[in-house]
């Protein structure tokens, strides 16, 4: 049986969950500070958004190519491809920036915007897991070396890349007419450091492998970009590094990107599953805020034990330590469950969340209470790992 509790009392501790919005495709506008400018972005949410208030769900960014803007996936028919999927997608503004920080031109810095205000937003407004683990890149032609150049610059944010028709040459192609202008626009002249600093072959290579991103890439055997993403390619060949690749019949169309991006989505949501962290990093001390409804709270949390059996103790600044009655950390989740009284209301609070590439972050709900929530970040307070007392 639900019980609903006054407000009074848990002021600061508790407050009302936000509700959830609808399963629809949605269009939300960035002020952006980095551009100078109001910038929009379509976001379709999964199906069970809304009935499923306390779920949350990994995220795909979706880049658009150089003829098209943040509306461009909307009419390829995304929301009928990812029927079904369990995703967020967020489908940002990139006019015909390449999403790369220009070369000499302060106003022009769109890979600032998208890993420093488009996943901020996104993250802050929807229910994602805000963890590396669960977030991936993806895109068509321009948009397709956006996602690889993002990605592989980025791999502290996305554990998957997907390339769709890829204009994967990107600052080291050779082209004269308007798309010549608009490199160089883009990306400086021939040899300048903006060309060498996002050069996707250079990127692979200097990246760790233990870095290394999921890799997807698909192009279809008619279209004009079929040589640049050949040579991508086989420069992953030569690295060793792993991927996936597919050429299928098609061309540079929205009718090909139609009926190769549920497979590219599915492929990236597999391997979310395949990067989950081990127990063993969650083992030490951590910084705790609890946010609830615009009230925080700071505590210490201190996670010991083993990976196999783990133990936990919340440290409070005003009422000492209380230990978490149950923890457990399975498939990249964990889970947490501990006992509080609060102005004579005893309550089983319930943290679940994630490691993020900032530490650790979730919700946290009130079993048995209706419609209270809140969310809670965690960064590790020391590098020495020690056990609960």
């Amino acid at each position: 049986m639900r019980r609903t509790i006054p407000w009074i009392g848990l002021a600061g501790i508790l407050g009302l969950a936000v509700g959830s919005s609808a399963a629809e495709m949605r269009t939300d506008e960035i002020d952006s500070k980095i551009l100078g400018r109001t910038v929009k972005l379509n976001v379709l949410l999964p199906d069970g958004y809304d009935r499923e208030p306390d779920a949350r769900w990994p995220a795909i960014y979706l880049l658009h190519g150089v003829g098209g803007d943040y509306t461009e996936w909307a009419r390829v028919g995304i929301a009928e491809e990812a029927a079904g999927l369990p995703v967020i997608l967020a489908m940002p503004e990139g006019d015909r920036s390449f999403y790369v920080n220009f070369h000499e031109d302060p106003k022009g810095r769109w890979d600032d915007y998208i890993v420093e205000e488009v996943v901020k937003h996104v993250d802050a407004r929807y229910r994602t897991i805000p963890a590396r683990e669960k977030r991936g890149v993806s895109g068509l032609s321009m948009g397709g070396y956006g996602a690889m150049m993002l990605g592989l610059r980025h791999p502290d944010l996305f554990a998957s890349i997907a390339s769709h028709s890829g204009a994967l040459s990107g600052p080291t192609t050779k082209a004269g007419g308007e798309i010549g202008e608009l490199l160089a626009k883009v990306f400086g002249p021939e040899g300048s450091a903006t060309r060498e600093a996002y050069d996707l072959v250079r990127l692979i290579r200097d990246l760790p492998e233990a870095k290394r991103p999921h890799i997807y890439i698909d192009c279809g055997a008619q279209d004009f970009l079929l040589d640049a993403n050949r040579a991508y390619v086989a420069e992953l060949a030569k690295l060793k590094v792993p991927y996936e690749y597919r050429e299928v019949p098609g061309g540079h169309t929205f009718a090909y990107w139609k009926a190769n991006v549920r497979y590219s989505l599915s492929r990236q949501l597999e391997a979310f599953g395949k990067e989950a962290p081990p127990a063993n990093d969650l083992i030490g001390e951590w910084e705790l805020v609890i946010d609830f409804g615009g009230q925080s709270a700071d505590y210490t949390l201190r996670i010991g034990g083993t990976p196999e059996a783990l133990s936990a103790v919340l440290v409070s600044p005003r009422s000492g330590e209380h230990k978490f009655k149950s923890i457990s950390f399975a498939e990249g989740v964990l889970h947490m469950e501990i006992d509080r009284t609060y102005s004579g209301t005893a309550l089983t609070l319930v943290y679940e969340g994630k490691p993020s590439a900032e530490g650790l972050a979730g919700k946290v709900t009130a079993k048995g209470y209706e419609g209270l929530a809140g969310e809670w970040t965690a960064k590790r307070k020391e590098t020495k790992r020690e056990e609960a007392p």
